[in-house]
C-alpha cells in the first residue's frame, strides 16, 4: 500500500512540476532618465584592413 501511495505522490508531483514553470515574467520599469546622452561615433578606416568588418559598429550603438 505504502508504494502506490509513494508512486501515485510522484506521479502528482511530475504532473505539477511543469505548469509551476509556465508563470508570467513581468518586469516594471520603475525610473529613467530624463534625457539620453548622445554618443557619437565615428566612421572607422578600414582601407588597411584585408577585409571588411563584419558587423556595423554605429547600427549596434544605435540599438543599444
Amino acid at each position: 500500500m505504502r508504494i502506490r501511495l509513494k508512486y501515485l505522490f510522484f506521479i502528482l508531483v511530475s504532473i505539477a512540476m511543469p505548469v509551476a514553470g509556465f508563470g508570467a515574467l513581468i518586469i516594471e520599469i520603475t525610473e529613467g532618465v530624463e534625457g539620453a546622452l548622445p554618443v557619437a561615433v565615428v566612421p572607422f578606416d578600414t582601407s588597411e584592413l584585408s577585409s571588411e568588418i563584419p558587423v556595423d559598429v554605429g547600427e549596434i550603438i544605435t540599438n543599444d
